[in-house]
């Protein structure tokens, strides 16, 4: 019943009572040692907890290994095994030199161990039987006696070792609940510290949120103003373009019919002193004709210089009398550069107003190779119809170009 008692105890602070933090190995060993040490089975235990201590210094092992060097012996010798039983209890005075427990299993030990060395002495005479009876009877209550110590002296080493180790327990507690406390007390001062920021993250939140809130409403004031003046900006400036377009078609017919009244005049004379000349007098009409030919291109590129003039004049009074605002969210309206547009829409104007193919080409070829894209690609349109092998060669060249704008102005003229 004690022996029970004393087990139950023992696995009760072996349950409870925390690991001392050694490595996985050892942990292990120590528990297959508990293990066999609360089935009865002491011999495993002693040589898992020897190979615990021979690993490192561990209290609880130490405890453990000599109460089962207690157990062990304590078996040898009710067995009669004295010898072993000694060898058990001296192996747990090296242990602990002041366990009682120990101290008395040895002498006990001891003492059976001298008493089988000593001879017997002869037989003495048959005692009377009553007599005999009594010295048996003495002998077994000295023996139940001797046993009954035995016991008392390994309780009270076990109680001995059960109380250092509750000991040891409570001070493990007691640090144990200081350190929840101060656990305690920092997860107080986290929670006020959240609360805080918490509160500030809130707080900046709103004031964004209201910031947000009135930037809105006054954007939102300013566009719907921006709105009602680009629209009136918008209405100026197509009539503006209407204007400037009407001009532009004025002056086109005018210049149509500048360019084909001179044409007209150039050939008829050309004609005329063709038809009176012979002989020798050809070679010398010949060469009237290229001088006349050469003052007609001289005076096709200045008509035309003329023209991109007039256009970007007209193009520059119509985006000068109009002023757009970026309010809104609205950009200036800008157009492409305005001696570009203006040459880009004199070469639309040739082949719309030159009735001779020759002419109309020798007037659009100094276009094809016009450093700006939109220019260059009008050109390439209009003598397609003249030249096919030359507006191709032109078209092949652009779409060759490193410049992007002269590559995206070639697939549109590839499309047109």
């Amino acid at each position: 019943m004690n022996k029970t008692i004393c087990t139950f105890l023992v696995a009760a602070l072996l349950i409870f009572l925390p690991l001392s933090g050694a490595e996985a190995a050892v942990t292990e060993i120590l528990d297959r040692g508990v293990a066999s040490y609360l089935k009865g089975d002491y011999p495993p235990a002693i040589k898992d907890f020897e190979r615990v201590l021979e690993m490192e210094d561990n209290e609880r092992a130490r405890r453990l290994l000599h109460n089962s060097y207690l157990e062990e012996g304590e078996l040898l010798f009710n067995r009669g095994r004295f010898e072993e039983a000694r060898e058990y209890c001296i192996r747990a005075l090296r242990l602990d030199q002041e366990s009682s427990a120990a101290e008395s299993l040895l002498r006990r030990a001891e003492e059976k161990i001298e008493s089988e060395a000593t001879p017997e002495p002869p037989p003495p005479p048959a005692p009377d039987p009553a007599i005999k009876n009594l010295q048996r009877e003495a002998a077994a209550q000295r023996s139940a006696n001797t046993s009954l110590r035995g016991q008392i002296s390994t309780l009270r080493a076990q109680r001995d070792s059960l109380s250092a180790e509750l000991k040891v327990l409570k001070e493990k507690l007691e640090e144990s609940s200081e350190d929840m406390k101060a656990v305690e007390d920092r997860a107080h001062r986290n929670t006020r510290l959240l609360l805080y920021v918490a509160g500030g993250i809130l707080a900046i939140f709103i004031a964004l949120f209201v910031s947000l809130f009135i930037a809105l409403s006054r954007l939102r004031e300013v566009a719907e103003d921006s709105n009602i003046q680009l629209e009136d900006l918008d209405e100026k400036f197509d009539a503006r373009i209407r204007e400037a377009e009407e001009d532009t078609d004025a002056l086109e017919e005018r210049v149509a019919r500048s360019i084909n009244t001179m044409i007209d005049g150039q050939r008829e004379a050309v004609k005329r002193v063709s038809f009176s000349a012979s002989g020798q007098a050809k070679k010398d009409l010949e060469a009237i004709k290229d001088m006349l030919e050469k003052q007609f291109d001289e005076n096709t590129e200045r008509l035309l210089d003329l023209l991109n003039v007039q256009a970007a004049a007209l193009s520059k009074e119509a985006s000068e009398k109009i002023e757009l605002t970026g309010e809104g969210g609205r950009d200036v309206i800008t157009d492409v550069d305005m001696n570009i547009r203006s040459r880009a829409d004199g070469v639309e104007i040739i082949p719309r107003t030159v009735t001779d193919s020759n002419i109309a080409e020798k007037m659009l070829r100094p276009y094809l190779k016009d450093p700006s894209s939109r220019v260059r690609a009008n050109a390439l349109i209009a003598i397609y119809s003249y030249n096919p092998d030359l507006a191709m060669q032109t078209l092949k060249n652009m779409a060759d170009s490193s410049d992007k704008w002269m590559r995206l102005s070639a697939a549109w003229a590839a499309g047109e």
